[in-house]
């Protein structure tokens, strides 16, 4: 029975899953009635999905978390050094106790030096999948850095992106009447 225990954050989800299959299988093996297993599947599974995303929900906000610290402890080693380090393995002791874990799939979080000097610092999401930092909305979501492919931490404009965008602040809208 304790096959299903999370013993890692990266294996809490499947372990709810794995409950809520197993909960199934023991229902279905003891013979109730057709109509008396509805009844008790439908109880069951008003609960235990809501487990399931009580799970996901706290491995999110953990993930979270240590993306904002570690986001701090850059910006605290950059103060410090002048350049971002160049893994995430600088920062720790100085900074982090340890590098943070992705709740999302168990490995460390994804930190890539970019040529810029810049870096990017994501999550693989809630998918597991690591798409290499894209923080494309996934289908139906608003923008924001927990709703993307991957989690990615925002990162400051650059010059020629703050052009763009106050060019197309400035251009005359075809809606507005002009005297």
């Amino acid at each position: 029975m304790k096959a299903w225990l999370a013993r890692t954050p990266d294996d809490a989800l499947p372990a709810a899953r794995f409950l809520r299959e197993e909960v199934e299988r023991s229902i279905i093996a003891s013979g109730y009635l057709p109509n008396q297993l509805l009844q008790i599947q439908s109880a069951l599974f008003r609960v235990i999905p809501v487990k399931e995303r009580a799970v996901l929900k706290a491995m999110r906000a953990q993930t979270e978390e240590g993306i904002v610290r570690t986001a701090i402890a850059l910006e605290r080693y950059r103060l410090a050094h002048h350049p971002y380090p160049v893994t995430l393995r600088d920062l720790v002791p100085a900074l982090l106790h340890e590098v943070p874990i992705d709740c999302m799939d168990g490995h460390d979080l994804r930190y890539r030096l970019n040529p810029d000097g810049s870096y990017l610092l994501y999550s693989v999401g809630n998918d597991g999948v690591d798409n290499g930092g894209d923080p494309t909305p996934v289908a139906g979501r608003n923008l924001g850095f927990l709703n993307g492919q991957d989690w990615v931490w925002p990162r400051p404009a650059t010059d020629g992106e703050v052009q763009a965008y106050e060019a197309e602040q400035n251009k005359p809208k075809a809606w507005i009447k002009r005297p």
